[in-house]
């Protein structure tokens, strides 16, 4: 798997600094939803104004409509044991934080490139529910 890890939280509290690495990773998340390749976000209720994830993410309650944990475009890892499977030594992770995966819409990538990597996203996210289920 391909991980990126794009902060996009808008604390300036560190000052022009900060938003300039801000303002470098708004632009680096925006690349990544025109390209067909990075299908799943972690992301948080922060960062929802800028994901726009009722526009932008796969509704997940028609994916998968018995999963516990999927409410609308996310599946929420609060409640599960996700923190203790990939060894989060903080315990719990916080209510709003969820999985979602990107609708396959037109990019700059090939549609059958972003198509076929979106199968991919849901066949993994299958995967996770499946573990966070047992």
């Amino acid at each position: 798997a391909n991980l990126l890890y794009i902060p996009i939280s808008g604390d300036d509290s560190d000052g022009k600094t900060m938003m300039n690495a801000y303002d470098s990773n708004l632009s680096q998340l925006t690349t990544q939803f025109q390209l067909g390749e990075s299908m799943m976000i972690i992301a948080d209720s922060k960062s929802d104004e800028l994901v726009e994830p009722e526009d932008t993410l796969a509704n997940l309650e028609e994916l998968f409509p018995s999963c516990p944990y999927v409410k609308g475009y996310g599946l929420y890892l609060s409640g599960t044991d996700f923190a203790k499977q990939i060894g989060y030594e903080e315990g719990n992770v916080p209510e709003d934080l969820y999985i979602g995966i990107r609708k396959p819409t037109k990019t700059l990538s090939s549609d059958k490139t972003t198509q076929d990597n979106y199968d991919l996203a849901v066949r993994t996210l299958q995967n996770i529910i499946d573990d966070l289920s047992k």
